[in-house]
């Protein structure tokens, strides 16, 4: 085989490949459908309560969307108090004289105050209410007396000559309302209120 025909034949080869490069389809770009999801907002009105000699009252009002802005009507919404709190306990002998100290920090439900309407659960108190057209849910809730405040968050326990005395200072309180949406889960808003404790 001479060089000029060996060229030739290295030429047509490397001018094949070439072509069928050009002839490879590239694939359409792999597109997912967008993730559907809900959001749920909620505000409270007013944001403060005074826990004093008579109850106080708030406005929540949440609204429930799709990611698309549609608003999703005619489902439940429920509402629960939840608390961010530090729980100091002290033990004491029946003299009055503490014997130790413990500090416990805790994210929780809790039973204070009352919504209207309202059903109540086994753990506390529950409100519910049902979206409109807008998807739009309102209820009141009825912040505690400084009566109530003190007995739920200050108390003492006797046991044989040990005194425990327990006393809880709320951080930050919050209405958490949520839906369960039979494919999505709990989808829920925590709405902050502030609960300024009175004298007694």
């Amino acid at each position: 085989m001479n060089k000029k025909f060996l060229i030739i034949v290295v030429s047509f080869f490397f001018m094949s490949l070439s072509c069928k490069r050009e002839e490879v389809i590239q694939p359409e770009p792999v597109t997912t459908p967008q993730t559907e999801y809900y959001i749920l907002q909620g505000t409270a009105n007013p944001s403060i309560l005074f826990a004093g000699d008579d109850v106080q009252r708030s406005i929540i009002k949440v609204i429930l969307k799709s990611y698309k802005g549609d608003p999703v009507s005619n489902v439940s919404i429920y509402f629960e108090t939840w608390w961010d709190y530090t729980l100091k306990i002290l033990t004491k002998n029946l003299a009055g004289v503490v014997q130790s100290e413990q500090t416990k920090e805790g994210f929780e439900k809790c039973d204070i105050g009352r919504f209207e309407p309202r059903t109540v659960d086994i753990f506390g108190v529950v409100g519910e209410a049902k979206t409109d057209s807008s998807g739009t849910a309102t209820i009141t809730y009825c912040g505690p007396n400084k009566w109530e405040a003190r007995d739920r968050t200050n108390w003492s326990v006797t046991s044989g000559s040990t005194i425990y005395e327990y006393k809880i200072t709320i951080n930050n309180f919050y209405i958490k309302a949520y839906w369960n949406s039979d494919v999505f889960g709990e989808i829920y808003s925590l709405i902050p209120i502030k609960i300024i404790i009175g004298y007694i």
